[in-house]
């Protein structure tokens, strides 16, 4: 099974278009990337329990992936304690004087998430969030909704990615029960996983991993299912990205969702045709942004019209739905 692409953050260099040109079609980790940020050497895990004191965090409970809201005390009292109950994901820090200390590496700082239509103010939410998990803390194989890309920065600890890529998601995902294939638990109940998956087996193999450790970015496309182990105590931040060079892999992977009935409550066409009108009215007559704009045209138009010819197929229905007795 291949590593994940390992780059030096020098050789990434600032631009979002040669970035993703280059590296958008896989998991990536960046190396050196602390050298290139400001001011996050200063958090410890002492420093982040006291600036969370009196505050709530949003956790998943290992056992069940239910969302729960926790006080901060009782949740990094339990990360101190080593317990893997809880695992701080994907708590929006948007807005909040911790959440403007953090930086965004610059070639990932071109997103429309951070600057939503008033119809949908909560997918700013997505933009920038913390992760903070117990050392022996794993996360099950899943992916994250709407085909948005992903990163995280370690700020200190240690975890182990495991990907597959989305063309095999049919083979590893239950949509009775909207589960993926997870090797931990295939191994605990093989009889039933080879049931519910019996393809599982001939893809698994077919996957990339990595580790990320302090001062490490680790970025990867919308789509691709993953798991997580955590192998000493962490603590980092990352988010979701969508953009011109996102677009259509984004626009993929909603329609997949569509298709094995995992669509969430977002209506990915409708924001890009509300993308497109905002782009229209952007007056930029001036080379490099009137470029930038017209590039970005093109690929939200070249996704609506792949969402179409999906719909013009399945008429705006899962294509395993039929309307014949």
């Amino acid at each position: 099974m291949p590593d994940i692409r390992v780059i030096a953050a020098e050789d990434v260099g600032e631009d979002a278009e040669a970035f993703f040109s280059e590296f958008g079609g896989e998991p990536v980790i960046v190396t050196g990337v602390r050298d290139h940020l400001a001011g996050l050497s200063w958090i410890s895990p002492e420093e982040l329990e006291e600036w969370f004191e009196g505050e709530t965090v949003t956790a998943v409970e290992a056992e069940s992936q239910e969302r729960v809201e926790l006080a901060g005390e009782e949740f990094f009292a339990g990360i101190k304690r080593g317990e893997t109950r809880y695992n701080m994901v994907d708590h929006t820090v948007v807005d909040t004087t911790l959440g403007h200390s953090l930086e965004v590496p610059s070639f990932l700082s071109q997103n429309w998430l951070a600057d939503p239509d008033e119809e949908e103010q909560e997918l700013r939410n997505y933009e920038k969030s913390l992760v903070a998990t117990a050392a022996r803390g794993y996360t099950p194989a899943h992916r994250h909704e709407y085909g948005f890309s992903g990163w995280m920065y370690l700020i200190y600890g240690l975890k182990e990615w495991v990907f597959h890529h989305p063309r095999y998601s049919q083979a590893l995902y239950d949509p009775m029960f909207r589960e993926f294939y997870d090797e931990r638990a295939a191994a605990a109940r093989p009889e039933e996983y080879l049931r519910r998956f019996p393809l599982a087996e001939l893809v698994a193999s077919y996957r990339v991993e990595g580790s990320i450790g302090a001062g490490d970015l680790l970025v990867y496309p919308g789509g691709w299912i993953h798991s997580v182990h955590t192998l000493e105590e962490s603590f980092g931040y990352g988010g979701a990205v969508l953009n011109g060079h996102s677009v259509e892999n984004a626009m993929r992977c909603w329609l997949l969702e569509r298709s094995l009935g995992m669509a969430g409550s977002l209506d990915l066409k409708a924001f890009l045709k509300r993308k497109r009108e905002r782009l229209w009215g952007v007056k930029a007559p001036e080379e490099p942004a009137a470029a930038c704009r017209d590039r970005d045209l093109d690929r939200v138009e070249e996704a609506l019209a792949l969402c179409e010819e999906w719909e013009a197929r399945f008429g705006g229905t899962s294509p395993h739905s039929s309307s014949h007795d």
